[in-house]
């Protein structure tokens, strides 16, 4: 959960990729249904069911095909407008921590209210290349297995760091080594465990 601030002005071609990439980020939403709480959340959700392999948490719960999830997606929009707008990365990381505690807690509210419909959700799950920092809000940081769906994830996740990146490929050359997507997950006890600590600071 990190990204590095953009230091330099977009280009006008720059500006028409990123125009292009989030109207199909628009459209994406929309067909797999995915929700955010407030249009400044880094986070979209979808409430969905599991299909992948055991996943052993830290805790010891464990997440098994079947089981009923929140699945999490970083509001790539609000990441590059708080990234360009940031006056250093210290700023930055401070504005995306405070916003992303901001944004968990809406979603433990949205927990609470989809569970007095009678729905048992395990864990929040999802899979980013920007997963540093995510220990600290008590997500586990886990391995993609299947080396066929982390390449097509890295790629997938690559192009759009280059396409909102100011630099394009040359700024993301550096730090190539970082860019491999992790499967981050919480199980909801410890999720809702974790939320009186972001009440209180």
């Amino acid at each position: 959960m990190a990204i590095e601030r953009a230091s330099t002005t977009f280009t006008l071609k720059k500006k028409c990729l990123i125009k292009i990439w989030f109207f199909w980020e628009r459209i994406y939403h929309r067909l797999n249904r995915l929700s955010l709480g407030h249009e400044e959340d880094l986070l979209y959700f979808k409430v969905k069911i599991y299909k992948g392999r055991p996943l052993l948490l830290n805790d010891g719960e464990c997440i098994k095909k079947g089981d009923l999830i929140l699945e999490l997606h970083f509001n790539n929009k609000m990441l590059l407008k708080k990234a360009s707008k940031a006056k250093n990365n210290i700023h930055l990381a401070l504005s995306l921590i405070h916003a992303m505690k901001t944004t968990l807690i809406r979603i433990g509210a949205y927990i609470e209210e989809i569970e007095r419909q009678k729905m048992t959700i395990k864990a929040l799950y999802g899979i980013s290349i920007l997963h540093k920092g995510a220990h600290q809000f008590g997500f586990n940081v886990i391995d993609i297995q299947e080396k066929w769906s982390e390449k097509w994830q890295r790629l997938f996740l690559q192009i759009l760091l280059v396409v909102v990146h100011p630099s394009g490929r040359k700024g993301m050359i550096t730090k190539s080594h970082d860019l491999y997507p992790k499967i981050i997950a919480v199980s909801k006890k410890t999720f809702k465990d974790n939320l009186g600590k972001l009440y209180s600071n």
